[in-house]
């Protein structure tokens, strides 16, 4: 019993290597794809946001609050005057 072996021949080398190639190819464009998309939506501008303080019983926005944490905050915007002030305006 003998085997046929086939001898590949240059044409069909440089065709696989071709295929290959243009595999790669296919696979680079597809990253480079993903990546721009990536890129487009961490380019946009973040939206405002501002945080209900649904269990805070202060009259603050966040940023005042975090200006008061920092020890930034004059005195009519402390949490006691904000007390003062909606005490006031209830009466």
């Amino acid at each position: 019993m003998e085997l046929a072996i086939e001898k590949e021949t240059g044409a069909d080398r440089i065709g696989r290597d071709l295929q290959r190639a243009l595999d790669s190819l296919r696979a680079d464009i597809d990253r480079v794809e993903f990546l721009t998309a990536i890129l487009r939506a961490f380019s946009a501008p973040v939206p405002e946001y501002e945080p209900r303080l649904r269990n805070a019983r202060l009259n603050m926005s966040a940023y005042e609050l975090g200006r008061y944490a920092a020890g930034k905050s004059d005195n009519q915007n402390s949490p006691s005057s904000s007390r003062r002030r909606r005490s006031e305006a209830s009466e």
